[in-house]
């Protein structure tokens, strides 16, 4: 089962096979979400299986709706979480461009070495 959790302070975004095609727990799941201080607006959807969490900051934490999830057997402990705050949204960005640079240049250089072979090629044929 893979289990992704998203988080950017105030949403969490959590995907699991748990809710796919299954609308009876995903309406259970939001109603006991919205029931928890905090929690401003729950979205689910059967088909990808994720759940959009919207809370107030000053009234809970991820940590808590995550809790929540855990307990009624959505997500596992060891879900990926993916956030996007300071220096680690910083390191994020810093390794998608070294990624995007890196395909780029290695593009180049599949792309030259294609051009001098079909040249060479070329050349033997005449």
């Amino acid at each position: 089962m893979t289990h992704y959790v998203h988080h950017v302070p105030g949403r969490l975004r959590v995907r699991t096979p748990v809710l796919k095609r299954n609308p009876e727990l995903a309406r259970q799941t939001c109603e006991r979400l919205q029931a928890r201080p905090g929690v401003e607006d729950v979205q689910a959807s059967t088909v990808t299986g994720s759940l959009v969490i919207a809370y107030d900051r000053e009234l809970t934490d991820r940590d808590a709706i995550l809790e929540v999830l855990r307990t009624n057997g959505l997500v596992i402990a060891e879900a990926r979480i993916a956030e996007r705050a300071g220096k680690k949204g910083a390191a994020t960005t810093v390794t998608r461009i070294g990624g995007v640079a890196g395909k780029a240049v290695l593009g180049m250089v599949v792309e030259k070495a294609v051009e001098r072979s079909a040249a060479a090629l070329i050349a033997a044929i005449l």
